[in-house]
């Protein structure tokens, strides 16, 4: 039976002939459906991850989301420019304005069913070495627990793009994630991904996207959308 994988790596037309034999060349976030055999090998890199056992279709979307926000706006100017941080005069850390705080609700999330997917578009400006994170807990900020830690950013890279997929699922008092993230135009440090322990579902808690290291440029949230499904 098909399998569809997906290149979460960052090199731009990776090659998998040494993979699979195949003179396929792969980009960033590019789909494509292969037999169990070339699935299990392409999973076998580290670089592509299981869409089927990952990510839900629009029907299962629809017919059992929870929670939804969605927001998006561009590149520069316009819809959206409000969703921005500027680490003018120094700020260097702080959380990024998603236009709305992206609460879950307490007893939102139930062990052992719920999942929570985050997908995130984010542009950094500037030259400052900089950090991205995606973080989750109680205190809706700065202090809560890393769920994603994105690259640094070079210097010498700018502007730079981190593309964020990730998928959730809650079982007692845990949050186990999968990631999926694409760094563009970055020659970063890689990427960390977290589980969170001791968290209390009965509480309210936020996602919410933070940034370090930032003094002198920017970051934009060019469109973000958060699920939560049970």
């Amino acid at each position: 039976m098909p399998k569809t994988v997906k290149y979460i790596g960052t090199q731009v037309r990776w090659p998998e002939l040494a993979t699979t034999g195949k003179q396929s060349a792969w980009m960033p976030g590019q789909q494509d459906q292969r037999s169990d055999a070339e699935a299990a090998q392409l999973l076998s890199t580290g670089l592509f991850s299981d869409v089927d056992a990952t990510e839900l279709t629009l029907a299962q979307i629809a017919s059992v989301a929870k929670l939804i926000y969605r927001r998006a706006g561009n590149l520069t100017t316009g819809t959206g420019a409000d969703l921005v941080f500027s680490g003018a005069g120094g700020a260097g850390a702080g959380k990024l304005n998603t236009g709305v705080d992206l609460l879950i609700p307490a007893g939102t999330l139930v062990a052992g069913q719920s999942l929570l997917k985050f997908v995130a578009h984010v542009r950094r400006t500037g030259t400052d070495a900089s950090f991205l994170d995606v973080r989750f807990g109680a205190t809706n900020g700065t202090s809560d627990g890393v769920m994603v830690s994105a690259a640094q950013f070079s210097a010498a890279v700018n502007p730079g793009d981190i593309h964020i997929d990730i998928v959730a699922s809650a079982t007692a008092s845990r949050l186990t994630s999968t990631n999926q993230v694409s760094i563009i135009n970055a020659a970063g440090t890689g990427v960390t991904i977290t589980d969170l322990a001791s968290l209390n579902y009965a509480v309210d808690n936020y996602v919410s996207v933070v940034v370090a290291g930032c003094t002198t440029g920017s970051y934009r949230v060019v469109s973000y959308e958060l699920q939560v499904f049970q």
